[in-house]
C-alpha cells in the first residue's frame, strides 16, 4: 500500500539499478553502461547462429567430397547414384533447358515427377525439317559467368547476400562483439580496478594494452594488406587462365567437328550419316566428361541418363564403365572412326594426318584442363596469409579503442562504443572477405555466385557441333545433289538395318540408331 512516492526496497530503482549504471547506497557508480551487456548478448547470439549454419554447409561440402572421391576412377555408376537425388540440382545438358530443376507435373498422388529428358535419336538427327535443333543457350539466360553490371551500385549491393561476404559473417559479429567489448573495458576500468585486487583491470593497464595492440597492427596491417591483394591477383589470374582453356577446349571440339563435315559434305549415303551421327554423339560425350568430375552439378548424373538420352548405347555404356578414363576411349573411337574414313578411300591421307593433330591437340587440352583445377598454392603460404589476416583483424578492436578513447573526453563519449565496433566490422567485412572470395575462385565450378557454368559450354559445343554435322548447302554446292536443305541426308533409312563391321573394330562399339534397337558388339577375328 506504498505511494509512488515511497517505492518498495526491492525495486530496481530503489537498489541503484538502471540502463545507465549500477550505483550503492552512497551513490557511487558500481557498473556503467549495462545496455551494452544486453547488446553483447544479442551480438553473441547472432554470431553463433551464423556460425552454426557455416559449419552445417561445411560438414556437407566435405561429405560431397569424400562420397566423390570414393574410388570414382571414370563415370558413375548406375547403384552409386541417390535415387532421390534433388531434381532442382539437374542439369541443363540431360534435360530440356526449361524443365531442368523443374517437375514435369504431378502424378495422381500428387508426387512431382521428375523433369523431361532430352533425347538425341537417331531419326531426330535425320529430320530433314531440323525441328528439334538443340537449343541455344543464351535464349534460356544460360551464360558462362553470372551477367552482373558494376554500374549499378543497387543491383551489386542486392547481390551481396549471394556472394562471397556472405561467408565472413560470422567473423564479423565476432569482431564488432571485441570493439564493444574493449569499449565497455576502457569505460569501466576504474570501477573494476576499485573493486578487484588485480592491476590488469586499471585504467593505466587497459590503455597501455591497447596502446600496444594498436602499434603492433600498425606493422602488421600493410604487410596483410600486400599479401591479401598478391593472393587475390594470382588467383584471378589462375581463374581467367582456367576460362581461357575452357573456350580453347570448346573452340577444339568446333574445329575437330567442322573439319570432319566440310570432308564428308560432299559424300552421300546412310554409311556417311550414320558416321556423322557417331561423330556428334561422341564429341558431345567427350565433352560431358570432362566436367562431370570438374562441375558441381553434373557429380550426381549416373551413366544411365546418358543411355536414356540415346548419346550411348548400353554396349558401349559397358566399355565405358571398365575404362580407365572415359574420355580416352572416346577420343580412341573418333580416331578409329577418322583411320576407318581414310582406309575407305572417304577421306585422303592428307586430311587424315591434319584431323590427328587436331585430336592430339584436343586430347592435351582435355587432360591440361582437368589437371590445371588440381593446381593449388602452398600451404604453407595460406596458411600464413590467413594467419596475418586475422591476428590483423583481432588486433583492430583494441587499437580502435585506443584512438578513440586515449583522452578523458573520448572515454566519457558514447562514440567510444561506435567507431571501435563499427571499424573493427567493416575491416573483418573486407580482409576476410578477401580470403573468401579466395576460396570461391579455388572452385570455378559450383553454386557459388561467382562459379562458371558449364551449362553453357555443352550446350553451345552441342549446338555448333550439330550445325557443322547437319547444316544444308546452297543450290549446287553438292555435287549430284537436287540442291534441297536435306541434299546430305538419305531419303530413307534404315533403323533396323544391322551395322556394317568396322576395321579395325575392336577399338570402338558398332554404331546404332535410335536406343530401342542396340546391336550386340561384335568384334571381327583375325584370320
Amino acid at each position: 500500500k506504498l505511494g509512488p512516492e515511497a517505492p518498495s526496497p526491492r525495486s530496481p530503482a530503489a537498489m541503484g539499478f538502471s540502463l545507465n549504471a549500477i550505483t550503492d547506497d552512497a551513490g557511487t557508480v558500481i557498473l556503467k553502461d549495462i545496455w551494452v551487456l544486453f547488446v553483447l548478448l544479442l551480438l553473441v547470439t547472432a554470431q553463433y547462429t551464423h556460425f552454426y549454419r557455416d559449419l552445417k554447409r561445411i560438414r556437407r561440402s566435405m561429405r560431397q567430397r569424400l562420397s566423390k572421391a570414393s574410388g570414382r576412377t571414370s563415370i558413375v555408376e548406375d547403384d552409386e547414384v541417390d535415387e532421390e537425388r534433388d531434381v532442382h540440382k539437374c542439369n541443363n545438358f540431360i534435360y530440356y533447358p526449361s524443365a531442368a530443376g523443374k517437375s514435369a507435373g504431378l502424378t495422381k498422388d500428387k508426387i512431382p515427377l521428375p523433369p523431361a529428358k532430352r533425347v538425341r535419336s537417331w531419326e531426330i538427327f535425320c529430320d530433314r525439317e531440323r525441328s528439334a535443333f538443340p537449343p541455344d543457350p543464351n535464349a534460356h539466360g544460360i551464360s558462362f559467368q553470372r551477367p552482373m553490371f558494376t554500374v549499378s551500385r543497387f543491383v551489386t549491393y542486392k547481390s551481396m547476400e549471394r556472394g562471397a561476404l556472405r561467408r565472413c559473417s560470422a567473423f564479423v559479429l565476432m569482431n564488432g562483439t571485441v570493439g564493444i567489448t574493449m569499449s565497455y573495458l576502457l569505460r569501466n576500468a576504474k570501477v573494476f580496478s576499485d573493486y578487484t585486487t588485480s592491476t590488469f583491470f586499471s585504467q593505466a593497464a587497459v590503455l597501455g594494452n591497447m596502446q600496444a595492440a594498436a602499434e603492433v597492427q600498425k606493422v602488421l596491417l600493410p604487410l596483410a594488406s600486400f599479401v591479401l591483394a598478391l593472393f587475390i591477383n594470382q588467383k584471378w589470374s589462375w581463374l581467367s587462365g582456367v576460362i581461357t582453356q575452357s573456350w580453347g577446349v570448346q573452340g577444339q571440339l568446333h574445329d575437330l567437328a567442322l573439319t570432319l563435315g566440310c570432308i564428308l559434305s560432299r559424300r552421300e549415303g546412310e554409311d556417311i550419316v550414320r558416321t556423322k551421327y557417331r561423330l556428334y554423339r561422341y564429341l558431345n560425350v567427350v565433352h560431358f566428361f570432362l566436367y562431370w568430375k570438374l562441375d558441381e552439378h553434373y557429380s550426381n548424373t549416373p551413366i544411365r541418363d546418358l543411355v536414356e538420352v540415346q548419346l550411348l548405347t548400353d554396349r558401349e555404356k559397358q566399355l565405358l564403365l571398365g575404362a580407365p578414363v572415359s574420355r580416352n576411349m572416346l577420343l580412341l573411337w573418333i580416331g578409329d572412326i577418322i583411320e576407318e574414313l581414310e582406309a575407305k578411300g572417304t577421306i585422303s591421307e592428307l586430311k587424315s594426318v591434319g584431323l590427328f593433330a587436331t585430336l592430339l591437340k584436343l586430347r592435351g587440352s582435355l587432360d591440361g584442363l582437368t589437371k590445371e583445377l588440381t593446381r593449388s598454392p602452398p600451404i604453407s603460404y595460406v596458411q600464413l596469409t590467413q594467419l596475418m589476416i586475422d591476428f590483423a583483424m583481432l588486433l583492430m578492436p583494441g587499437a580502435l579503442t585506443y584512438n578513440v578513447g586515449a583522452s578523458q573526453a573520448g572515454r566519457d563519449s558514447y562514440t567510444l562504443y561506435l567507431w571501435p565496433a563499427f571499424g573493427s566490422m567493416m575491416l573483418a567485412l573486407f580482409y576476410q572477405g578477401g580470403m573468401r572470395l579466395i576460396t570461391v575462385m579455388e572452385r570455378p565450378f559450383g553454386f557459388d555466385l561467382d562459379d562458371l557454368d558449364a551449362d553453357w559450354l555443352l550446350l553451345s559445343s552441342e549446338r555448333a557441333i550439330f550445325g557443322y554435322l547437319t547444316d544444308p548447302y546452297p543450290t549446287g554446292m553438292l555435287a549430284g545433289s537436287s540442291g534441297d536443305c536435306g541434299a546430305h541426308m538419305p531419303d530413307k533409312v534404315s533403323v533396323d538395318e544391322p551395322p556394317r563391321k568396322q576395321s579395325p573394330s575392336h577399338l570402338h562399339p558398332a554404331a546404332t540408331g535410335a536406343a530401342s534397337t542396340v546391336h550386340p558388339f561384335t568384334p571381327v577375328m583375325p584370320s
